[in-house]
């Protein structure tokens, strides 16, 4: 199985996080040397951060499922059959909009928190704290979620708005340790395409499961089917968030005190402020990364609604059509994510993500002009094989040339502000595919759209130094830094609670 094989690379070789002090003081967790593909060099963080990757993974899977579900609900609930094109409205807007409304909504009001998060990772010990219950409130919300009846329909949409805020804060809190992981920029890479492999490895497994049941149990529904989804990623979530919040992530994390008489939702808001002032006059290339990111991270943000909607309610797949398509997706997302460490050989960090920017452009193009008929599934399998291929690739990418171009005292302090670049604009692919759809505006062309977004972020990278000359400046700036907290005494505070 490929999870198993990714992580193994890394057995038996002490990663550069190693040597950090912290690490050596941590006792091997229990059960861990049956974690076989998963122990990365026993990188305890690097091993928690995989699995709660692919249990996160599962959260975002099981949101085509449960989505398709309560898109046919707000159909029937408007007036219609629940099948195909449907124009009848519910709560002003059509009832194929109900998705991308929400995501709309609750992005405005995840970017909100997001502060909040940067805050407790960067002044409070509560780092591991708030990760841990944030990803047990995604169980709860789960498990409420098995039921998935008509008369609950209100109650499945709101609880998964609730789910994306909780998750944009939990997404906070794990990449607060990324940066942490190790040193090595070919390390990096090979972390972030184990990651990736693992994430979609996994889910492969998990919609394999979904698509056999669909396929054999004579007269099962859609909404039996989201039930079952549900099932299996409430289980799944709980052992694999579980056991890498209990006994993986250190709760031993660097933080610098909050000043007396701040509270952290202000300090939050100016903890943004001053870190985008700061990269605006001192760091001109991480203002373009960062602007680029906050494009391309709207669309992917916003892709598995807009995902669902089109193949519910534009090709009409039922759940199995469905899982045979996100099955697809998946299964070609793998390679994708080998086709990224072969990018990152290849050119340097920056020209791979730009390459798979373009990548993503050129899927949803093609996209666009093979789902012209409505009402044919099959069109739906062949723009999944693009759209895994596009999905392996640009995310290794995309966290390399971050985590290598960040001096690395500034690399925990900034990572709210990555996550939190990715959130400024991912109301606007929603917002302007509502409208569109809206206009009674065929859902391919409204799909061609997002075009603008990947565009913009290669065309943004190239007001950016050369890779190397970044490289060699993060470097710098990051022996500067360890010189003077050597002088001065380092400022952050290492907070242990075991």
């Amino acid at each position: 199985m490929t999870t198993m094989k990714i992580g193994s690379d890394f057995d038996g070789k002490e990663s550069a996080a190693a040597d950090k002090p912290e690490e050596k003081k941590r006792s091997v967790p229990p059960g861990f040397r049956w974690l076989y593909g998963l122990q990365f060099g026993h990188n305890y963080n690097a091993s928690g951060w995989a699995m709660d990757g692919s249990a996160r993974g599962f959260v975002i899977n099981s949101n085509v499922y449960l989505g398709a579900a309560i898109v046919e609900m707000a159909m029937v609930e408007a007036g219609c059959d629940g099948q195909g094109q449907c124009d009848k409205q519910i709560f002003g807007f059509k009832a194929t909009s109900i998705l991308t409304n929400l995501q709309l909504y609750v992005g405005l009001i995840s970017a909100i928190f997001m502060p909040f998060a940067g805050a407790i990772v960067d002044n409070t010990r509560f780092r591991w704290h708030v990760g841990a219950i944030t990803a047990a409130i995604m169980v709860c919300i789960n498990a409420f979620q098995i039921a998935v009846w008509s008369k609950l329909w209100m109650a499945l949409l709101v609880t998964q708005g609730l789910q994306y805020v909780v998750y944009t804060v939990h997404n906070v809190i794990q990449f607060a340790y990324l940066p942490e992981l190790t040193t090595d920029i070919h390390e990096m890479s090979k972390f972030n395409a184990a990651f990736n492999s693992i994430q979609f490895g996994s889910i492969f497994v998990y919609v394999l499961l979904i698509l056999l049941m669909a396929t054999f149990v004579k007269g099962i529904t859609n909404f039996q089917v989201a039930q079952v989804s549900q099932i299996i990623l409430t289980c799944y979530s709980l052992i694999m968030f579980g056991y890498s919040w209990t006994f993986l992530f250190s709760r031993d994390v660097p933080f610098t005190p909050a000043p007396k008489g701040s509270n952290l939702c202000s300090l939050g808001f100016n903890k943004i402020y001053t870190t985008a002032k700061q990269i605006f006059m001192e760091e001109k290339s991480i203002m373009w990364l960062m602007l680029s990111i906050s494009l391309s991270e709207a669309v992917l943000n916003s892709f598995p609604a807009i995902f669902v909607t089109l193949f519910k309610a534009w090709l009409e797949m039922n759940s199995k059509q469905i899982a045979t398509s996100n099955l697809i997706m998946l299964a070609f997302a793998l390679p994708g994510s080998y086709t990224s460490i072969f990018l990152l050989k290849k050119f340097d960090a920056k020209k791979a993500q730009q390459i798979s920017l373009c990548t993503w452009t050129i899927c949803i193009i093609l996209a666009s002009l093979i789902l012209q008929r409505p009402g044919v599934p099959s069109l739906g399998y062949v723009t999944s094989i693009l759209w895994g291929i596009s999905y392996g690739i640009i995310y290794p990418c995309q966290r390399t040339l971050y985590s290598m171009i960040v001096p690395i005292g500034k690399s925990t302090e900034w990572m709210g502000f990555y996550v939190f670049c990715g959130k400024i604009f991912e109301s606007l692919p929603n917002l302007i595919f509502v409208i569109m759809n809206e206009r009674n505006v065929a859902m391919n062309w409204s799909l061609l759209s997002l075009c603008i977004f990947f565009l913009g972020a290669a065309l943004v990278i190239f007001a950016m130094a050369d890779f190397d000359e970044l490289v060699e400046r993060a470097k710098q700036v990051s022996t500067s830094r360890k010189e003077k907290d050597t002088e001065e005494g380092n400022s952050e505070i290492y907070a242990s609670d075991q």
